[in-house]
């Protein structure tokens, strides 16, 4: 199991580097890549958090549809078939995603290596921050996502613990979604703000 997890996570970062590197080859403005980002990562926040609320009763659904007879064997049944699920919708959007995006970008870019990347990122102070912050995020997520479904299930416990856990899945990322539509406008705001002053400092 933890060779497969591994093998689960390279795979995975092997096909989603360069997934997010296409959005330069097939947009040719700033404004639109900005946009086809912020797009791309609200739909991947968003189908994040529908996979957190629905899987839990998603498997118990799927163990009762194939006949699972005790709770383990219904999680074991359910699991199973969910992965099998997901996998076959990953494998097929990936599909039409590669199919149907052409690349409008003409102009050839210079192959960077991994050592200037780090040297260009600890060298700009605001990427390093945000990077620095986007990985504190997923790690708090990550960390808080992957315990939470053992709280509910043994210290809450009982039969309908995964009523109670949906239930909080969904009013968790009801309010993360508020949060970043409240604060982010904000945000962005006091960055461009920044940027101004620093701009008339340096003119000057």
């Amino acid at each position: 199991m933890t060779y497969a997890y591994i093998l689960w996570g390279i795979t995975y970062t092997m096909m989603d580097i360069p997934y997010w590197s296409m959005i330069p080859a097939f947009t040719k403005s700033g404004k639109e890549r900005e946009n086809l980002t912020t797009l791309a990562r609200s739909a991947a926040g968003v189908g994040s958090a529908l996979v957190m609320v629905f899987t839990v009763k998603a498997v118990q659904a799927l163990g009762n549809m194939f006949g699972a007879q005790t709770a383990k064997d219904t999680e074991i049944v359910g699991f199973r078939w969910f992965a099998i699920i997901v996998a076959f919708l990953f494998v097929v959007f990936t599909l039409l995603t590669c199919i149907n995006i052409k690349e409008k970008s003409t102009s050839e870019m210079k192959t960077v290596s991994v050592g200037h990347m780090f040297k260009a990122l600890l060298q700009n102070d605001q990427a390093l921050t945000v990077v620095i912050a986007i990985v504190l995020i997923n790690c708090a997520i990550y960390i808080t996502s992957n315990l939470v479904i053992y709280f509910f299930k043994y210290d809450f416990g009982g039969t309908n613990w995964f009523d109670s856990y949906t239930i909080f899945n969904m009013f968790g990322g009801a309010m993360q979604v508020f949060s970043m539509m409240l604060f982010y406008p904000c945000c962005a705001s006091s960055c461009q703000i920044q940027r101004y002053f620093t701009l008339r400092s340096v003119r000057r």
